[in-house]
């Protein structure tokens, strides 16, 4: 079944433009970084963890920052969850083999989190990890399990749903050509496929 492509195109301006996305946030210097995800941390805080409203200003700057290394380390993982996530839909749509596909856009995924590391090497305050792009790839795999599990068993069902109505033509055919001999189209014979030495095979 052809896939749609618009759809195709579509999953990967999405896929470009998430790229941009990781690209912009590492972008960041730490100073900015950590205020923003410190901004995050407090709201977070004062929405659903009623004691920390309670707190004095020392106490929530000391909540936030123990905060910081874990809540960071999550949004890496989220975003190159997302990154998967997304990546698989577009590859799912191109023609090929699924399984050779994705074990080489993962590795891809592999090399453009180390790149995005090497990247925040030269931004102010940032340092390269190892753990992150350890962190970066679990979440691109994440998301390559998300998306098979939930538009997979869609795109199974649509490709038995196209086999079972190519085998309902061909006996559609070849129930008109034993009607209408004179209009028997050889070809017809045999679902689409199959070579016409086996029917000859069958025929003797």
């Amino acid at each position: 079944m052809k896939p749609p492509k618009k759809l195709s195109i579509l999953l990967w301006c999405l896929v470009v433009f998430w790229m941009g996305f990781i690209f912009y946030q590492s972008s960041k210097s730490a100073n900015i970084s950590l205020s923003r995800s410190g901004q995050l941390i407090s709201w977070v805080a004062e929405t659903i963890y009623h004691p920390y409203n309670q707190m004095d200003e020392p106490e929530k700057q000391e909540f936030v920052e123990k905060w910081q290394i874990p809540i960071r380390k999550l949004a890496h993982f989220i975003e190159y969850l997302i990154f998967g996530f997304l990546v698989s839909l577009a590859v799912g749509l191109l023609p090929g083999k699924p399984k050779v596909m994705f074990v080489l856009v993962f590795i891809f995924w592999v090399l453009y989190a180390a790149t995005d590391e090497v990247h925040q090497a030269y931004v102010p305050g940032r340092n390269p990890s190892i753990v992150d792009v350890f962190i970066d790839s679990a979440g691109a795999l994440a998301g390559i399990l998300v998306a098979n599990k939930i538009f997979l068993p869609i795109k199974n069902r649509r490709a038995r749903q196209a086999e079972i109505d190519r085998y309902n033509r061909f006996r559609k055919n070849r129930k008109n050509a034993a009607v209408n001999p004179a209009n028997q189209d050889h070809k017809s014979e045999y679902p689409p496929g199959e070579s016409s030495g086996r029917g000859k095979n069958i025929q003797e």
